[in-house]
């Protein structure tokens, strides 16, 4: 894949919106990064809804997908995006701007709102993705193993639970509520911190069903506000709170009017 040439048409068209300027990319490598990565998004677009016609027949009566619809769809579509690019990436920075230019489109189809920093400083080192609580590290393609005590999956896993120490000490993010990915294109390695110790997997084939995981983990844990943590599912919804209180009032009289009661 030539990045240059896709990189040269995808500024030509935003040029052509007026959302940048021509000659800019020459001089910030930041936007180039934005530029790549609007343009696998745009892309992804148009091949979408072919893609998702090949994966099942369309019903009589199309109802709207549901969110596990959507992610089922996604998850078949990113992992074969996942697939296709590793033999070709050349850097993990290859592999990044695939999969986040991948996710914008899924967000999209999702009505999620991704809330996504790339190659940012945190305490003691710079963390690929972060998509609020979850963590992303990418790998050059053909780096991690089956075996989860190999020696670049051990350091891939020691690198993450890193970044969940930097993110609780410089952002106060509780370690139960974060989700750590690693990926080199052919494996995913999870990580997560539970009942206070670590709960790190043997490493998973990319296919279908690890990447449902990652997007639910996306779903669950990488849009803005809070995430579907039981603590904080207790804390909105116990019976003190005035959000279940209104709720159930609004309930008892929803119910009311279909009984007919006043």
């Amino acid at each position: 894949m030539n990045w240059r040439r896709e990189t040269t048409e995808a500024a030509a068209l935003l040029a052509q919106t007026g959302r940048i300027r021509v000659g800019a990319l020459s001089l910030d490598s930041r936007l180039q990064f934005e530029v790549k990565e609007w343009y696998v998004s745009w892309r992804n677009a148009r091949g979408y809804a072919e893609k998702r016609d090949e994966l099942s027949e369309r019903p009589v009566n199309p109802k709207p997908e549901s969110l596990d619809d959507i992610i089922g769809h996604s998850a078949v579509v990113l992992a074969d995006q996942i697939q296709k690019a590793a033999p070709w990436a050349k850097s993990e920075m290859d592999l990044q701007i695939e999969v986040a230019g991948a996710l914008k489109e899924f967000a999209r189809r999702a009505k999620i709102t991704l809330e996504v920093h790339h190659n940012i400083t945190v305490a003691t080192g710079r963390p690929d993705s972060v998509y609020s609580n979850v963590i992303v590290e990418y790998k050059d393609p053909g780096t991690l193993s089956g075996n989860r005590d190999g020696a670049n999956n051990k350091k891939l896993i020691e690198q993450i639970r890193q970044r969940f120490y930097d993110m609780r000490r410089e952002e106060n993010r509780p370690m139960n509520s974060m989700f750590g990915v690693g990926t080199d294109g052919k494996y995913f390695v999870f990580v997560r911190f539970r009942d206070e110790k670590w709960t790190d997997q043997e490493p998973l084939e990319v296919n279908r069903y690890s990447t449902e995981r990652f997007l639910w983990a996306l779903c669950n844990l990488g849009q803005k506000g809070k995430p579907y943590q039981p603590e904080y599912l207790h804390g909105d919804f116990e019976s003190d709170s005035l959000i279940a209180q209104e709720g159930v009032k609004l309930l008892h009289g929803e119910i009311g009017k279909s009984a007919g009661i006043s």
